[in-house]
């Protein structure tokens, strides 16, 4: 469970009726509106409040201190006191991370590339997202791991042996990734544009690339009905999985991703995918 902080709209009417409300909302802070929304089989608080300067009224402080919870404020307002935010950068990125990833595997699955040409590129130079490995696995057959520290991998990698028969590959250099169907670019290393792959990227803007792939959009039709205004989109989608274990989430396909300046689907992915076909090179 989380809270969400977003704003009441300011008092309606004339300047003198709003003069009037200013004064007696400094006697006698209105109280918070305060309920409770259920999403994908769980729930959270929305709070809504009037606020001064980006700060939510002393008044409505000590009457929501009910314990450190974790919440997420609309954008421009501080969280209270006795709240600490729900989730963190790191707990985002790993959900934007799963989003990729499931999305470039949909789109892998919708090609006409036979399984044997499914070689995909894995770039995690800081070993942030070796929990993905798993999820590669089970649908490439070879996955090369491009990243400064192979040792971390170590254990995840002697695990995908065990389980599925599976070596991984480790390279420290970008050029080795040049024959694969697809790269999972979950770094910030400077990449070539020569590559006739997409990439899926965690990029906040696409690379010089004619096939870079950036922002996905994702989304459940019950959970963006329930996002209060001003909440970031990501973090409110992070804390549902994090904080009120919807399964869901984390096993969300993008439905587009902006290409340049377009948006593409799916399935012109796994089109694309189709025609470089006989560009995939796969190791002897």
């Amino acid at each position: 469970m989380f809270v969400t902080f977003d704003e009441l709209p300011p008092p309606q009417g004339g300047a003198l009726r709003r003069i009037t409300r200013s004064l007696r909302d400094k006697i006698k802070p209105p109280k918070p509106e305060i309920q409770k929304i259920e999403v994908c089989g769980s729930f959270f608080f929305d709070v809504r409040a009037y606020w001064k300067d980006g700060r939510l009224l002393q008044a409505h402080e000590r009457s929501l201190l009910t314990g450190r919870r974790g919440a997420l404020a609309a954008r421009g307002l501080t969280l209270p006191q006795g709240f600490r935010p729900a989730v963190s950068e790191d707990q985002v990125a790993r959900l934007r991370a799963e989003v990729l990833c499931n999305t470039l595997l949909r789109a892998l699955q919708r090609s006409a590339l036979p399984l044997y040409c499914r070689r995909v590129g894995l770039i995690d130079p800081e070993c942030l997202y070796p929990f993905l490995l798993e999820k590669l696995i089970k649908y490439c057959p070879v996955v090369l791991v491009c990243t400064d520290r192979p040792e971390r991998y170590a254990p995840y990698a002697e695990r995908m042996l065990e389980e599925y028969g599976a070596p991984i590959t480790f390279t420290g250099e970008l050029p080795a990734l040049g024959g694969c169907a697809a790269l999972l670019d979950l770094g910030a290393l400077p990449l070539p544009s020569f590559y006739p792959a997409p990439v899926f990227s965690m990029r906040a803007e696409p690379i010089e690339h004619n096939l870079s792939l950036v922002l996905p959009h994702y989304g459940l039709p019950e959970a963006d009905e329930a996002i209060p205004p001003g909440i970031d989109r990501d973090e409110f989608y992070t804390a549902l999985w994090q904080l009120c274990g919807v399964e869901a989430v984390g096993g969300l396909c993008a439905s587009s991703m902006l290409c340049k300046s377009r948006r593409v689907t799916v399935p012109q992915i796994a089109a694309q995918l189709s025609q470089n076909q006989e560009q995939v090179r796969i190791l002897e």
